[in-house]
């Protein structure tokens, strides 16, 4: 008997088989009802080895093979019985997911193989009949069009339960295919526009006072976070008039220059950005400014404020107006104009009605709190994280300042500390003191924090007056408050903290001196300020110092100490404008008078801490770098080089302050370089000329400087 092959199809079997001689008969029964019934028959000759039987309904059907040695010879034997089942079709159904996959589902009899094909014949999916008799699988990803879908059920072990009687069992009866059930594909849809995120983006304009703007004054507007490209458009409202237009660069920021036109009417106006690009909802933001009417003639100022509220985030503020230093000359930027215009009449008075537009950036709240020159005055870590080519331009600034301002006013003010005493032993001295200033002196011997916080106070009153709107406000008051808390931290928490660290560490006595002189400077700096209507121009003052005892042992630990507070302050300043930052990256849109005081203290803080440390580290006599580099100037490059980097990048403004100088660049160049000649001068006299102030002789715990500013 030859071996019998079967292959089976939907609802259809097929045997074959190799014969070198005879002829196999195959007769198939069907044994559904439990009784055998002949269906067909089929002879397997030499030339015709395969039959195939179908289409077969659902159900047992068997399977009876017969052999006989010679073809033609109807003496046939019986050598095989098999059995097999054809399912019922399953049911079926279809859909189309999201991503375009296909999904298909159903019911079938548990166990058995489910399996899907396209009407061209390839494969969808498979899956097994749960227990439950229901199945499901998914197909792959198809382009948009119409397809159709039949499933077949494979016996794959369940036809086992119908067993016949000496037969063997074969698996794999397929039934009949399924209805078709017919899927349509979309194509995608189009994607409508895109809403840009209101709070992912916003913008500011720079160089003037948004409160007091005159006609044909120039100012920047600059913005940031938008999508590559878009095209951006600034107009000036009630009466719309284009003030300029510009394209949204690779890096999401945009940024043009604008001027006030002639004939637009004074009053309360709106700058309006509007951007706009193919797939964006057009999106736009707003700034209120009030334009002032020709001479300095106060505007014509409704009772209410325009009820449209700019929504755009505030940013630092190009139009740097730092805090003021009081051991440092640092020269800012002056605002553009003049002359100080009166506060509008009407319903705004107090501090509103004078500060209310001090170049606050677009998204600022209608009602937030008045500014002063500390508000926003230093760069954010963010912003310099976003516009990290701007620090090119910072360095340019900076060195600048260093070399024309700041180290000159520094060399006066350590001239000063160095010859203090001469100074003092010129003034005039009453032959008897009064009984109270007697009483005073000793008090303040006792108690020296008090003398301390005396001078703060004085200091950072005469500070607020380089605001031009310095008076009886509550930004007024800020300012005073945020100065005296920054004097108080960076010229007397450091060095009292250094003078303890000295103590336990070296055995170095350290003091804090007092030297009330150095207001003179102060003033002098605000005077200047205010007459070349710098903001706030420059601030030197020196007003309190270290001395250390002068023995060879003590001077041989100077290096520590200065190293010690240059730690601190630098400490000082970074940790203030890490919290700056955060604080105006998480501010609310109303501002109070605490987050707001303690917003310019930080920016005050900053400042002072990394602008003193700049000039005081420089290797020059008087400056407490000549102690650190004439120790090991290794060690001094690597300080003063962490210290000139954070300054640079945390406390210089960028490029675009030059800008707005206008042609006044020239007479601020000027003044600059004379002030450094007049400070270099006397620097130079004291250095060379006078006879030392310390003789030979003295004895050896004299106390004297180790630095010339808090």
């Amino acid at each position: 008997m030859p071996p019998v092959s079967y292959t089976f199809s939907p609802a259809a079997v097929s045997t074959f088989g190799t014969l070198e001689h005879g002829a196999t008969g195959i007769d198939l029964y069907s044994a559904s009802d439990g009784h055998a019934a002949l269906t067909r028959s089929c002879v397997w000759y030499q030339s015709a080895p395969d039959c195939h039987f179908g289409p077969l309904a659902a159900g047992t059907w068997e399977l009876r093979a017969h052999y006989t040695e010679h073809a033609f010879d109807d003496d046939f034997r019986i050598g095989k019985a098999a059995y097999f089942v054809i399912p019922d079709a399953p049911t079926m159904t279809a859909g189309v997911n999201d991503d375009r996959t296909l999904r298909f589902s159903g019911g079938g009899v548990a166990g058995d193989r489910v399996v899907v094909t396209g009407s061209s014949g390839d494969r969808a999916c498979s899956a097994t009949v749960d227990y439950a008799g229901q199945w499901s699988c998914a197909g792959d990803e198809r382009d948009p069009g119409d397809y159709a879908f039949t499933a077949v059920q494979v016996d794959v072990g369940a036809g086992a339960s119908h067993g016949v009687d000496c037969a063997t069992y074969v698996r794999g009866g397929t039934s009949a295919p399924s209805g078709s059930v017919m899927v349509t594909v979309a194509p995608p849809a189009t994607p409508g526009p895109i809403t840009i995120d209101p709070n992912s983006w916003s913008f500011g304009i720079f160089g003037v006072d948004l409160g007091h703007l005159h006609l044909r004054d120039h100012f920047t507007i600059s913005g940031r976070g938008l999508p590559p490209g878009l095209s951006t458009a600034v107009d000036l409202h009630s009466t719309p008039v284009r003030l300029g237009a510009t394209t949204v660069g690779a890096d999401g920021s945009f940024s043009l220059g604008a001027s006030v036109p002639g004939d637009t009417v004074p009053g309360h106006h709106q700058v309006i950005v509007t951007v706009a690009g193919a797939g964006y909802v057009t999106a736009t933001k707003s700034v209120n400014v009030t334009i002032l009417a020709p001479e300095s003639a106060p505007a014509s100022v409704p009772a209410s404020v325009p009820a449209s509220v700019p929504d755009a985030i505030p940013e630092a503020r190009p139009l740097v107006a730092q805090a003021p230093l009081p051991f440092a000359a640092v020269p800012f930027v002056a605002s553009h104009g003049t002359a100080v215009v009166p506060a509008p009449t009407g319903d705004q008075g107090g501090s509103g009605a004078t500060d209310a537009g001090r170049a606050q950036p677009a998204g600022a709240p209608a009602a937030a709190i008045a500014p002063n020159i500390l508000t926003n005055a230093i760069r954010t870590i963010q912003d310099i994280l976003a516009h990290p080519q701007k620090v090119s331009g910072s360095i340019a600034i900076g060195l600048a300042l260093i070399i024309f301002a700041t180290l000159p006013a520094h060399l006066l003010n350590a001239t000063i500390s160095e010859q203090y005493e001469r100074f003092a032993r010129r003034l005039p001295k009453p032959k008897k003191p009064p009984h109270w200033l007697e009483a005073a002196t000793a008090w303040l011997n006792h108690e020296p924090v008090v003398g301390v916080l005396s001078i703060v106070v004085v200091t950072a009153l005469l500070f607020g007056f380089a605001d031009p709107t310095f008076g009886f406000t509550l930004a007024s008051l800020r300012l005073f408050l945020a100065c005296a808390i920054a004097l108080f931290f960076v010229g007397y928490v450091a060095n009292a903290v250094t003078m303890v660290i000295a103590h336990r560490q070296w055995d170095v006595d350290v003091a804090i001196s007092v030297r009330p002189l150095g207001l003179i400077l102060t003033v002098v700096g605000v005077v200047l300020s205010r007459f070349l209507h710098f903001s706030p121009g420059f601030l030197v003052g020196l007003i309190l110092g270290l001395t250390i005892a002068s023995s060879k042992a003590m001077q041989a630990s100077a290096w520590k100490v200065v190293l010690t507070r240059t730690v601190i302050l630098l400490t000082f300043g970074i940790a203030a404008w890490g919290a700056f930052s955060v604080m105006a990256a998480e501010h609310a849109t109303e501002e109070s008078f605490g987050s707001a005081l303690l917003s310019e203290t930080l920016v005050a803080v900053t400042t002072e801490s990394l602008v003193a440390l700049v000039v005081v580290l420089l290797p020059f006599r008087f400056l407490e770098g000549e102690r650190l580099y004439q120790h090991s100037k290794l060690l001094w490059s690597g300080v003063y080089l962490v210290a000139l980097t954070a300054f640079l990048v945390a406390v210089v403004s960028w490029d675009g302050n030059w800008e707005v100088l206008g042609t006044a660049f020239w007479l601020w160049m000027l003044v600059v370089v004379l002030f450094g000649a007049l400070c270099l001068g006397v620097y130079l006299y004291f250095r060379f000329w006078p006879p030392p102030l310390y003789v030979e002789g003295e004895p050896d715990d004299e106390q004297v400087p180790i630095s010339d500013e808090a």
